[in-house]
């Protein structure tokens, strides 16, 4: 009786051990997996040092945009998606920085947002920065994403002299790159 109890005893400390070791072994995998995913897909594989990509669009007021509008002082295009909750995360931040750009800077900030058909996008217009020029999309493959090659919300780019200085997924990084 205490040959088979002592041999109970082995096998369950023998699978405790391999499950610990198992357990360890996906809490690594795991980290390794989120680490990787926490810096996301790149936002877009414009670079930064290159120039305005030609492109056409039209603001909610009617005004038309185009490459040409983003020469000059700093000027920052903002790529939003309304169905995306970092982008209504940064609305606030997003708010300051268009301020900044006007007020210190004498730039502009561009909004383009994207929202499905189905997706009221009047909360996330609401929260735009008055300062904003706004293009609105119902599609997320538009000619203003695919000339820049927008992947993923939010995207920031930022250009001063008609060239990129910043390209990012958060807007406080932004600023920084802005001459004064």
């Amino acid at each position: 009786m205490l040959t088979g109890l002592t041999a109970s005893v082995v096998l369950l400390a023998l699978l405790t051990a391999v499950n610990l070791a198992l357990v360890l072994r996906l809490g690594k995998l795991f980290r390794e997996h989120t680490d990787s995913q926490a810096a996301g897909p790149a936002p877009t594989d414009f670079p930064v040092g290159g120039e305005p990509p030609e492109f056409t669009a039209t603001t909610v007021d009617g005004a038309a945009l185009t490459a040409a509008d983003l020469a000059g002082g700093p000027v920052l295009v903002a790529f939003l998606s309304t169905t995306c909750v970092p982008c209504h995360d940064s609305l606030p931040r997003l708010g300051e920085t268009a301020g900044e750009l006007a007020r210190v800077h004498n730039g502009r900030t561009i909004a383009v947002v994207s929202s499905p058909p189905h997706v009221d996008h009047a909360r996330m217009l609401a929260g735009l920065p008055a300062e904003a020029d706004v293009v609105t999309y119902t599609d997320y493959r538009t000619p203003v994403h695919e000339a820049f090659n927008v992947t993923a919300y939010p995207t920031y780019v930022m250009f001063s002299d008609g060239v990129a200085v910043s390209v990012s997924t958060d807007v406080p990084a932004v600023p920084a790159a802005v001459p004064v």
